[in-house]
């Protein structure tokens, strides 16, 4: 064996260390997204229950005259119109969403 033959067995363990090394970087990185993911996603379904337990979406009387109290709660200036600003505090305010 010639010195370049080491020379060259030496570079290819350095190359197969650094993509062993890249590909389990990767692998932690996509399972540290799946988990985040995962989690993110738990939470928008909260969110989601939640703002269902909290706002009047059935199909009766009851539930419409409690959609027209909510309405005339969130609608500050009355104008029949709900601007984002009003929306956003009246989520906050009234329906109290996080």
């Amino acid at each position: 064996m010639t010195d370049s033959d080491i020379e060259t067995m030496a570079i290819d363990r350095e190359d197969a260390t650094r993509k062993r090394l890249r590909k389990y970087r990767l692998d932690k990185l996509a399972k540290e997204k799946e988990v985040k993911h995962a989690t993110r996603k738990r939470y928008d379904n909260k969110i989601w229950a939640e703002l269902k337990a909290k706002l009047p979406w059935e199909k009766t009387a009851e539930g419409k005259e409690a959609r027209i109290k909510l309405w005339r709660q969130i609608d500050m200036n009355g104008n029949g119109l709900l601007s984002l600003a009003e929306v956003q505090k009246g989520m906050r305010d009234v329906v109290l969403l996080p």
